[in-house]
């Protein structure tokens, strides 16, 4: 004796799978639409001409800073030229950028916390001595009276340290 079992579906499970599936599709295509709209939205941000046109606001954005003045201390110091009147070919470089030269015996500095005074003898003919002869009472480094001889090359003078 055999057996014969048919499954019968029910026309409520069949309506039911497809609506399903309708409803699955619509919820990826939107998130799918949504999606590209965000990426073509944020491209077009990186456009400065048309920054206007999507920002509200741009009073949010502000100003960059120009100087870092606000940010660190600054504290002065004198180096005088001991062999000559002056030389415009010796330089002091702070940080590694020219500040100043010695045009005259004298010259004063402006520097913050951490800058690297370095003298740079490289374009002159002549040895040079250095000697620093004042230094602002917030330097918190005993400068005053360090002497660099230089010739044609490069010396550090110091690093600065600002209480």
């Amino acid at each position: 004796m055999k057996f014969m079992f048919f499954k019968v579906k029910n026309k409520s499970q069949n309506g039911r799978k497809g609506i399903m599936l309708g409803i699955e599709r619509i919820l990826f295509f939107s998130f799918v639409v949504a999606f590209f709209a965000m990426i073509a939205v944020q491209t077009l941000l990186t456009l400065p001409s048309a920054k206007p046109i999507f920002s509200v606001k741009s009073d949010v954005e502000g100003a960059p800073l120009g100087i870092e003045e606000y940010l660190y201390k600054e504290g002065e110091i004198g180096l005088e030229l001991l062999n000559s009147e002056g030389d415009e070919n010796i330089k002091v470089l702070v940080n590694g950028d020219e500040v100043a030269t010695f045009a005259n015996k004298l010259v004063e500095l402006t520097v913050r916390d951490g800058d690297v005074v370095e003298i740079d003898g490289s374009s002159s003919q002549d040895n040079a001595s250095v000697e620093v002869v004042s230094k602002s009472e917030n330097i918190g480094i005993d400068c005053i009276g360090k002497k660099v001889q230089v010739e044609a090359n490069i010396k550090k003078l110091f690093n600065i340290k600002i209480k």
